[in-house]
């Protein structure tokens, strides 16, 4: 007995078939919907962008305040002990790492206290110790 041959004219009307019903892979709702699930995603990623621009500026400006602060406590002389050191404690409510510089305090006639931390870390070992 031969082994089977292979039926070409059934093959062939098989991948029709195939290619017509894979033709009707266009009609389904998410394929159909594809451009609007891509337009959706572009504006989501718009909108992330922006969003971490407007955080970057934020940065910025919040990266620009101790400066700020430093500048003006060069003219210690022209605020009085307790407006300086307000401005230093606004400086240190914006630390965004326990190691970033702290501006110090001063005394009643606007001097700096002596040994004042450097950080917020050091400051935080002074209340260990206390």
């Amino acid at each position: 007995m031969a082994p089977p041959q292979p039926d070409f004219r059934n093959a062939a009307r098989l991948v029709r078939d195939f290619a017509d019903q894979f033709e009707n892979c266009a009609n389904l709702p998410v394929v159909g919907e594809g451009d609007r699930i891509i337009e959706a995603l572009q504006s989501m990623e718009q909108r992330q962008i922006e969003r971490e621009e407007r955080q970057d500026e934020r940065q910025i400006q919040q990266d620009a305040r101790p400066i700020e602060l430093e500048e003006r406590h060069t003219q210690r002389e022209a605020y009085s002990s307790t407006q300086y050191n307000a401005a230093s404690r606004l400086q240190k409510s914006t630390l965004r790492c326990r190691d970033d510089p702290l501006t110090p305090l001063v005394d009643g006639q606007n001097v700096v206290i002596f040994q004042f931390p450097r950080t917020a870390r050091q400051l935080d070992k002074l209340d260990e110790k206390a």
